[in-house]
């Protein structure tokens, strides 16, 4: 993002794309690839190739292999309970915006990946989210 943000921002952003192309072919961490790749979609849905911020979309793990989802099943009660209660608000308010995305810039898309937002600094929101997804689910969306 800082690399975009200064000088001409689409020579910018075509060396971002690079250096995040470059990031991943280098392998590295699960996380760093994750982080980088979230942001590589980004980066590409932002410069118009909307198309290779898809593909690469589909190449990522399903939800099912987040952390989230993933740890409390190996976590003793009473932890999965509050470990569940802790992260569970964040996941339905980032859905809720999810559905909302026309509502939120390409740019503070970016933003949230790229600074790696807590996903429990979102809680707040909890309420408003299930019923933006309750609406939606109902097809008044």
């Amino acid at each position: 993002m800082s690399l975009a943000m200064a000088g001409d921002a689409a020579e910018a952003y075509a060396h971002a794309i690079k250096v995040h192309e470059q990031i991943i072919a280098e392998g590295g961490s699960d996380k760093h690839r994750g982080t980088t790749a979230a942001v590589l979609c980004h980066l590409y849905n932002y410069t118009g190739m909307t198309e290779k911020a898809a593909e690469l979309a589909r190449s990522r793990p399903h939800t099912v292999e987040a952390r989230e989802l993933l740890l409390p099943y190996f976590l003793p009660q009473p932890e999965r309970d509050e470990y569940l209660r802790k992260y569970l608000p964040g996941i339905f308010v980032r859905i809720a915006k999810l559905i909302n995305s026309d509502e939120i810039s390409q740019e503070d898309q970016l933003r949230d990946v790229f600074l790696g937002m807590d996903i429990c600094a979102e809680n707040a929101d909890f309420e408003r989210a299930m019923e933006v997804i309750c609406e939606f689910m109902a097809g008044n969306h």
